[in-house]
């Protein structure tokens, strides 16, 4: 598996760090009945690997990956929501599974890159002991390390002022909105990572 083949961690910090301390805490979530062309729509972001379905309680029904909606009609794409078809509007978690996806919040962190190596992923849904989600844990494409609520934070806030762009623009022709940036309001970086992935197996 990619970004899996080097890792700069001691074999110390692999046994003591826990899940908890590099997971993101807020992933997006999608109920029961989101269907598979809403599914389909959210992996739409390359940054997005896998959907987490919860119920009313948080706890997760299945976590559905990219490659769970490649046997579904091609035709139930992005937009099936809008035109109607069949496989577009099926609900998206019978597609998924959570064999391989999830891990505990307490598992070592070098117990979940053996799972992240064996399954091929780079997601891993945490859940307690109850099922409940508690985050996600994500692997840069990189392997230099784990996405932080700052990561996601940021990636937000860029897609927002990206999207925001044309708009100002068109209706404000001729001013200079080179200065108008969004910025992101400051977050701990007390999950911020720089740990090499790798040498964890």
């Amino acid at each position: 598996m990619s970004g899996l083949k080097e890792v700069a961690v001691d074999q110390r910090m692999q046994n003591r760090s826990q899940v908890a301390e590099f997971m993101v805490h807020r992933p997006t979530t999608h109920t029961p009945q989101a269907n598979v062309a809403q599914i389909r729509h959210f992996f739409a972001d390359k940054h997005v690997h896998m959907a987490l379905i919860v119920d009313a309680e948080r706890r997760l029904v299945t976590a559905i990956e990219r490659e769970d909606l490649a046997g579904v009609d091609a035709n139930a794409g992005t937009d099936a929501h809008v035109r109607g078809d069949a496989q577009g509007s099926q609900e998206a978690w019978r597609l998924g599974t959570l064999a391989g996806r999830i891990v505990s919040p307490w598992e070592s962190l070098r117990t979940a890159v053996k799972l992240l190596s064996d399954h091929g992923g780079r997601r891993l849904a945490v859940v307690d002991d109850e099922r409940r989600l508690a985050g996600l844990l994500c692997l840069k494409r990189d392997g230099s390390g784990f996405c932080s609520d700052r990561d996601v934070q940021e990636r937000a806030v860029a897609r927002g002022a990206s999207a925001e762009a044309p708009r100002a623009l068109s209706s404000a022709a001729g001013v200079a909105l080179a200065g108008r940036a969004a910025v992101a309001p400051a977050v701990p970086r007390s999950f911020e990572h720089g740990v090499r992935i790798g040498t964890l197996l």
